[in-house]
């Protein structure tokens, strides 16, 4: 009878140790997983507050054309690389995504079907590599034809329209 009640011990000291070295092994896990979300992410402050010297060296740049000025955008950027940091460039004609685009401005379309549509970039936007939106991207946007609009409301009125 001893030998079934040790060896019951046994198995069940058996399963507890299983447990906790599997409770160890995830805790291990976890720990990495948060050491590598703290590193990733320790520099986005000072990476948001660079980006908009990027975006104001960039418009330098455009108006120069100083290479000294074009050397240290490619040093910055390849810093934002090695960093995971991906640029949103986003096209005129695609489609507003609120997720990644910041509309600053709505304009009036003069042809209809572009509602919704980027009509500029102001400044691009930063995403981590993940996808974790850092900032996103300033556009215009094409609102509502408003002529178009404006003279549907007037037939309407006028009984022309049904």
């Amino acid at each position: 009878m001893k030998r079934k009640n040790v060896s019951f011990q046994a198995e069940e000291l058996k399963v507890q140790l299983a447990r906790a070295l599997a409770d160890y092994d995830n805790l291990k896990k976890r720990a990495e997983k948060e050491k590598e979300e703290v590193v990733r992410y320790a520099n986005q402050q000072l990476i948001e507050e660079i980006l908009p010297s990027i975006e104001l060296l960039e418009r330098v740049y455009v108006h120069s054309g100083d290479p000294g000025v074009a050397g240290v955008l490619t040093s910055l950027k390849e810093v934002l690389r090695e960093n995971r940091v991906l640029v949103i460039k986003p096209a005129v004609g695609e489609k507003f995504d609120e997720q990644r685009h910041e509309a600053v401005e709505t304009v009036s379309s003069s042809s209809t079907g572009r509602e919704g549509m980027i009509a500029e970039v102001v400044n691009t936007g930063y995403v981590w590599a993940d996808g974790k939106l850092i900032l996103p991207a300033k556009v215009r946007v094409y609102g509502e034809n408003t002529e178009k609009k404006e003279e549907l409301k007037k037939e309407t009125m006028r009984g022309d329209y049904v």
